[in-house]
């Protein structure tokens, strides 16, 4: 009796190792792909409510995540130009003169004007640009958002009854607002991790994982009542692939 035992848990064993060289063994393209796992409504009563996500995903090369002090190119928050070349503003070669600011409307005529949406999309009246004394930029200055700032994409889709419509977080409520999210840096390939920063929580075994999103605000049920909701999500890794797009289930409010 006790051989038999003994051989039932070396074969289990066995088993499970085997299955476990499989999945670090197997082979995945360095662009990340990902699977809806699930989506959850959390009520409550209107404090902070809370939209769980949680998406599985595959990357090759594993280099994905942003650390939190990342915020210098490709993972700076806004882009600047010159009013030189149009290009993007090379903050080591160009002074502070070469800045698009407001006052290169009135001779750049396919500036946007400072007024409604654009005052949020485009022009920065509180750069956060300093000078070599160390003082803070006074000027309104030009910018589009750099699109590799988040790493996890997050667009609404609200259907009011005649079907669904994407919803703009920055249009429709403020323009600071937005669920967009940057998870943190997952480790080497050959680690098995679980990392908890912020809104995230990344479980990672070796190239593959699941990241747990929550999305926290108390006007989920005021703005979306009587309507559905569903989100399209997508994740970009740290050489700027980007996943393919998902589907979450439509959420009734």
């Amino acid at each position: 009796m006790l051989n038999l035992r003994f051989t039932c848990v070396l074969m289990l064993t066995i088993l499970l190792y085997s299955c476990s060289d499989e999945e670090v063994n197997e082979v995945y393209s360095d662009i990340p792909a990902i699977e809806l796992q699930s989506i959850e409504f959390i009520d409550a009563s209107g404090i902070q409510d809370t939209i769980k996500v949680i998406i599985s995903y595959t990357d090759g090369d594993g280099n994905l995540g942003i650390a939190p002090r990342e915020t210098t190119a490709p993972f700076n928050q806004r882009n600047y130009f010159s009013n030189k070349t149009g290009d993007l503003f090379d903050f080591e070669t160009e002074s502070v003169d070469d800045l698009m600011t407001i006052s290169d409307a009135q001779v750049i005529d396919t500036l946007p004007p400072f007024s409604g949406d654009y005052i949020c999309y485009n022009w920065d009246t509180r750069p956060e640009l300093y000078l070599n004394d160390g003082s803070q930029l006074q000027d309104t200055v030009y910018f589009q958002f750099n699109p590799y700032f988040y790493n996890y994409i997050v667009d609404f889709y609200v259907d009011d009854g005649s079907g669904f419509k994407i919803f703009d977080w920055r249009r429709e409520i403020d323009c600071s607002q937005n669920y967009n999210g940057r998870f943190p840096k997952i480790g080497d390939r050959d680690e098995v991790q679980t990392i908890t920063e912020g809104a995230f929580i990344v479980k990672k075994f070796y190239n593959t994982g699941t990241i747990e999103y929550n999305l926290v605000g108390s006007g989920f049920k005021p703005i979306f009542k009587g309507k559905s909701i569903k989100l399209r999500l997508q994740i970009i890794d740290r050489a700027l692939n980007k996943s393919n797009r998902i589907e979450t289930a439509e959420l009734s409010f």
